[in-house]
């Protein structure tokens, strides 16, 4: 079998893209021959496999549609298309996100930019044979929005790879803490981010705020993304290319996401055996469990504090960590799972 990924950005990045590079090297281990289809690719990321980089149009309004047309006229023959963009024709089609339900979540009135991506997920999703969600939330907002029948999408949840991700020795952990300028005094929230307002950073930086005389440690918030966040809460770290080192460098990882179709990142830090503050209408949560009640509603500021005091009680009691990583997921997230289900179903 040959394979082809299409998706939009071929280089590290956020979940999406840590997620399409752990597929390839899930195929490549398999020796089936697999090829990328793309609008852009990191010079690091050409040399993994064959790399097609097909531009990007430099209207915004028009660029999936652009990439659809050049994909369709540039796939390889003889292979099977598993896509992560809003391209036409996919034999899977990945859904970690979709349009409609952002508009809806961000109670965002639709440009035209927002129109014609809409109508571009209405062609790739009646078009595609099969729409693999990554969560049943997903799953749900394509039935609402989209009118897709049930039987041809199915919940996979997504891989992560749990030889990059996994609890690190006190020892290392403390010099990590060294290395990233994180103080011992400091109860240090990860906040992976690439849209800050999606993700919730002003509801966070007020529930601080709003804290700032009852916490026994400071909370620092260490932002990692491309775009910076100017204020004195945030330790900008810009993109971090190893994530497992952060995640256990600090104490938690927090998102007060609007809109979180699955948030791959819940899952990382479990697994690297830090707890998670997160909003309830993350699609991960479907998969983790509440053990330590960190979990808050949405929108929603004075739950969101009482979890932050939890927090800090955690901290004052050594007990930001996680015994048992493994154990908080309710499924299996290997890599080679994850590729045996893609495998039955394409």
């Amino acid at each position: 079998m040959n394979i082809c990924i299409a998706t939009d950005k071929f280089q590290p990045s956020g979940g999406m893209e840590r997620y399409v590079f752990d597929l390839l090297h899930g195929f490549l281990e398999r020796k089936i021959s697999t090829e990328v289809l793309t609008m852009k690719a990191s010079e690091q990321y050409r040399k993994i496999c064959p790399v097609q980089v097909l531009g990007e149009f430099p209207i915004a309004q028009l660029k999936y549609t652009f990439f659809n047309q050049r994909v369709q006229k540039n796939i390889p023959h003889s292979h099977k298309i598993i896509a992560t963009s809003l391209i036409d024709n996919a034999d899977i089609l990945i859904c970690g996100g979709n349009h409609l339900g952002f508009l809806s979540a961000m109670e965002k009135k639709a440009s035209l930019k927002d129109k014609l991506t809409v109508k571009r997920g209405i062609s790739a999703y009646k078009t595609a044979k099969k729409i693999v969600s990554h969560s049943n939330l997903m799953k749900k907002e394509l039935q609402n929005f989209y009118q897709i029948d049930a039987e041809k999408i199915i919940t996979i949840y997504p891989a992560v790879d749990e030889k990059k991700f996994h609890p690190l020795p006190e020892n290392e952990r403390l010099n990590l803490r060294q290395k990233f300028g994180f103080k011992e005094s400091e109860n240090i929230l990860v906040f992976p981010s690439g849209d800050h307002k999606r993700k919730g950073l002003s509801l966070i930086i007020q529930a601080i705020r709003n804290l700032e005389n009852q916490l026994q440690f400071p909370i620092k918030i260490a932002l990692c993304g491309s775009h910076k966040y100017e204020d004195d809460l945030i330790v900008n770290l810009g993109l971090v290319k190893n994530m497992c080192e952060l995640y256990n460098a600090a104490d938690f990882t927090i998102l007060a996401s609007k809109y979180e179709p699955f948030g791959l990142v819940g899952v990382e830090s479990i697994l690297c055996g830090r707890k998670i503050i997160f909003a309830d209408n993350c699609g991960c949560l479907e998969v983790i469990k509440n053990t330590d009640n960190l979990f808050f509603k949405h929108h929603n500021l004075l739950d969101l504090q009482e979890k932050l005091l939890l927090a800090d009680k955690m901290k004052a009691e050594n007990q930001t960590a996680i015994k048992n990583s493994k154990e908080g997921i309710f499924y299996n997230p290997s890599l080679d799972e994850h590729i045996d289900k893609l495998l039955e179903i394409i």
